[in-house]
């Protein structure tokens, strides 16, 4: 059965930020009930290294105010696990949601040799280094996207937020690292983007590649982060709550009373009461009276990227 996060045993979620979530979430949505915001709009992206990345594009509606947010899937899956999230986030609340399948899967299969032949990427066959081309190469491409789409003052691209599942979010985490590791010029802001993670059934390493230089990076393990997990899911359970006590110290909550403790909370770690895992997790079923995993996710975002407009407001990027 769906429950909330046993908050005796996991004390980053509170009570007061429990309700603060139903609130906004009872608040909070994409303006016209009627309105049918279309998509998803299929984008073939071509990375640096000649990966033909195809991706499912769902556009926002709030224009310099929407929300940007990059949806990883894990080893083995596509883009269309996040259909349903995608759909929801758009269609309730507005958000610009872009979601690629990831070299090697899905209908990214395809890359350009140096020779101007067409090649096909066998998952099977990649190594430490080719998989890291995902943030390398992958994600960055995805994000010079959605910056054209910031310069069409389609969303504010300085709000953004990865949701990364299993492997995604390793890849996610390390993309992150790039992003806030360019360096700042007078008037020019490059990278720094990435605001929040939502990380689903994390893992910390995958077949190379871990996600240390992530939680090494003084201004990257700092950004909002929520975690999500199934209970009964042991080992996923237990490297979740790994992965939040590395973040936990540098998430301590402002000074106030509980309401404004709640408020300026930065971490959370929710678990639910299913042995479901990665992207079907985001799915789970849940009763009337509890919040889902599109109501976390949904009222996380509105809590620390949507209401965070004043301190990031939008810019036209060169």
């Amino acid at each position: 059965m769906f429950k909330l996060t046993d908050l005796k045993a996991q004390p980053v979620v509170s009570l007061c930020s429990v309700v603060i979530l139903l609130s906004l979430l009872c608040t909070v949505g994409a303006g016209d009930e009627d309105q049918d915001l279309p998509g998803p709009e299929k984008k073939t992206l071509k990375t640096k290294d000649g990966v033909a990345l195809v991706c499912d594009y769902y556009p926002g509606n709030n224009g310099k105010e929407t929300v940007p947010i990059l949806m990883v899937h894990g080893w083995g899956g596509v883009r269309g696990e996040f259909t349903n999230l995608a759909r929801t986030l758009q269609q309730d609340f507005g958000h610009a949601v872009i979601v690629p399948d990831l070299r090697g899967h899905g209908d990214s299969v395809r890359y350009t040799n140096l020779n101007g032949e067409e090649k096909l990427i066998d998952p099977k066959r990649m190594n430490r280094k080719e998989l890291a081309g995902m943030f390398q190469f992958d994600l960055e491409t995805v994000k010079k996207f959605l910056v054209r789409k910031n310069n069409e003052e389609k969303l504010n691209v300085d709000l953004l937020c990865i949701v990364g599942v299993q492997m995604g979010a390793i890849v996610g985490m390390n993309w992150a690292v790039l992003d806030w590791s360019w360096p700042a010029l007078t008037g020019i802001k490059q990278g720094q983007d990435v605001k929040a993670f939502v990380l689903v059934s994390p893992v910390q390493a995958f077949k190379g590649i871990r996600m240390q230089p992530a939680l090494n990076h003084s201004k990257v393990r700092r950004l909002s982060t929520m975690i999500l997990v199934g209970e009964k899911d042991r080992k996923g359970l237990k490297q979740a709550r790994q992965l939040n006590s590395s973040l936990k110290r540098f998430h301590l909550p402002a000074p106030g009373d509980s309401e404004e403790k709640a408020g300026t909370k930065s971490l959370f770690l929710v678990d639910f009461g299913t042995s479901l895992k990665g992207t079907k997790l985001l799915d789970a079923p849940v009763s009337n009276k509890n919040l889902g995993p599109h109501d976390w996710i949904a009222g996380f975002i509105q809590l620390r990227l949507q209401n965070k407009q004043d301190e990031h407001p939008w810019r036209k990027r060169g």
